[in-house]
Order: C-alpha cells, then structure tokens, then sequence
C-alpha cells in the first residue's frame, strides 16, 4: 500500500504489468542497441537476465513529458499507457540504464552509476543523468547538432533532453576518454573516479559533480522557457563555472604530471583543440586568458626538460615553434574578439 501512495504522490497511476512477450520485445531492442554500441564491454547474456528480471507497467502519468518512469524504492519501470507501442524510445532506454545501473546492499540504495547515497548526501546526481542521456543518444544513433540558449552556443548528441549538461559530459569525455565513463555508468564502479583523482586531485570529482549540479538543480527549479534575463544569466554563470572547472581541474591537475616535451606536446595540442568542445558564450574570455598564462607556463617546463636532458640545440628549435603555436593562436583570438565588435 505504501508503494501506491508513493506512485499516486509522483503522479504514477498502475493499468497492469507487462506480459512476458511485451517484456521480451522491451529488452532485445534495449540490450541490442547497448551492444551494437559498445560491443566489446558488455556480456550479452548477463545483461538480459537482469533486464528481464526488472518489474514493467504500464501506467497512467499526471505528467506528459516522458513515456517512461523508474522508480527506485520498487527497482520498477512503468511504461506510459497511451504510448502508441512498444518501440524503444528514448525515455524508456533512459529508463532501463537507471534501473540496470542500480547497485544495493543488504536492500540499501547506495550507488547508482556515478551518483554515491550517503547519509547526509547525493553526490553525482546531475553527472549521472547527463551520461546516461550520452548513452542513450549514442544508442539511438543521434548526430552531434548545435543548440543555443541565450547567449551560450554548444554542440550535443543530446539537444532535446538536458543539452547543456550533455554537452559538459562531451568535455569531460574529450579529456578523460569514453570507455571508464560509460564502464563506471553502466556497472557502477568508481574506474573513472578513481582514474580522475590520480590525474587531478582528491577533490576533482567532486568539484565537478558539484558544477553539474547546480545546472540540474536549477533547470529542475525553473521552466526554461519562461526565464527572466536574470535567471537566464544566472543559468549562464552555471554553465561557465563548470565548463571552467573542468577545464581548471584537468588542465591544471596534469601540468605537474608532464615529465617529457613529447607529453608537453600533447597537452599543448588538447589544450588548443579544446576550444572546439567548448561551448561559446558570448563576450567571456576565460579560455582565451587561461592559454595565454599557459603558454608562459610550458614555455617555462620545456626550458626545464631540456635542461635536465642537456639537450640545448632542438630546445631552442622546439621553444620557438611552441611560442610561435601560442601567439598565432591568440592573434586569431584577438582578431575574432575586435571583429565580432562589428
């Protein structure tokens, strides 16, 4: 009874459960895209056993923006009544990822995907949703579309469900890479974590779990189309802050890590083609400023490198070419900034 009350109280009213056939069909198109996806990642077998084992309804919602709903103090999904049929959609993978990616002891939530439960906490919440959606437009074989809000321009899988945070996510995948993000996603497990922590610090993913989450608390707060120019510069500021810690926390957390010009190098190149991750905001420079403290930054540890190696000849050779990059790129920034006054 009180499983009824929960759902009636989230607007979730129960018609009946899924027959085996219905279910069945749910299943092979879910574990069908995972696997086309990420085919090497994934036990096929193991994943429909638990899929198959996950409660379906159909169910009445009071709300009408999703066809789907997982509800975690039952580990049950119900499926919209009037959905026209069962074709997966992408409410319903959504759905399916939370309750496959659910991790309990002794009957006691406490990880699911990136987002920790404790006593006095939810860390990761909006992290979690915003892989999740990458994952789930990646299934449905959704292409990369520009969206703007405001005065922010980004490029997401994503641009119909939480667009800003999908593009955050594209980011962080940029610099950290796929496969532990979705490993830790999927299967619950703290590989990207723990990988982020090495590279960045004890607080990295906190910092950036708490970035996200300001964005989704906020747009869980607000209807996006009816926002005062405040609130959306207040969702502005949001998005900036954390699109600059990720690139604070990694960038910088890094830099000591370097022990070689051909890793100097390499960060020089990501920092530079960073830029094309980004999202744009208008009239804020932040980016532009943080590469031009760098350049004096790496300037100065391959003059150490080389140094230390005793290799004085290519260094005068290499230091030029590395500062001739650096200024280059900042007469385009300089040149994009005075042009766009016109």
């Amino acid at each position: 009874m009180k499983i009824e009350k929960d759902l009636k109280k989230n607007g979730i009213e129960v018609i009946r459960e899924l027959n085996v056939e219905e279910k069945k069909k749910i299943v092979k198109d879910f574990v069908e895209k995972l696997e086309t996806i990420f085919p090497r990642r994934l036990e096929k077998d193991s994943i429909i056993r638990k899929m198959f084992s996950c409660n379906m309804y159909f169910a009445k919602f009071s709300f009408s923006i999703c066809t789907a709903n997982y509800f975690y103090k039952n580990q049950s999904i119900y499926i919209d009544i009037n959905s026209k049929s069962l074709e997966i959609d992408e409410y319903i993978i959504h759905e399916c990822i939370h309750y496959f990616q659910d991790n309990r002891e002794s009957g006691k939530l406490n990880k699911i995907g990136l987002c920790t439960f404790s006593e006095f906490s939810v860390d990761g919440l909006a992290l979690n949703e915003a892989m999740i959606q990458y994952i789930t437009s990646k299934m449905l074989g959704k292409k990369s579309e520009s969206y703007q809000f405001g005065n922010i321009t980004v490029t997401t899988h994503s641009k119909d469900y939480y667009p800003l945070l999908c593009n955050l996510i594209e980011q962080l995948i940029y610099l950290m890479g796929e496969e532990e993000l979705i490993d830790s996603t999927l299967f619950s497990n703290e590989k990207f974590q723990i990988h982020l922590r090495e590279l960045c610090g004890e607080n990295a993913f906190k910092n950036i779990a708490h970035s996200f989450d300001k964005i989704l608390n906020f747009i869980n707060n607000h209807d996006l189309k009816y926002l005062s120019i405040k609130q959306k510069e207040k969702l502005e500021q949001y998005f900036e802050e954390a699109q600059d810690t990720i690139l604070l926390t990694y960038f910088d957390g890094i830099f000591p890590l370097l022990e070689t010009i051909e890793e100097v190098e390499e960060y020089r190149e990501k920092l530079l083609q960073y830029k094309t991750k980004r999202g744009e905001v208008k009239e804020y420079d932040f980016y532009e400023k943080y590469i031009e403290r760098k350049e004096k930054e790496i300037e100065k540890k391959i003059l150490k490198i080389s140094r230390k190696n005793s290799v004085k000849t290519p260094l005068i050779i290499h230091t030029n070419k590395v500062l001739e990059v650096f200024r280059n790129i900042r007469n385009i920034f300089t040149k994009t900034k005075n042009d766009s006054k016109y």
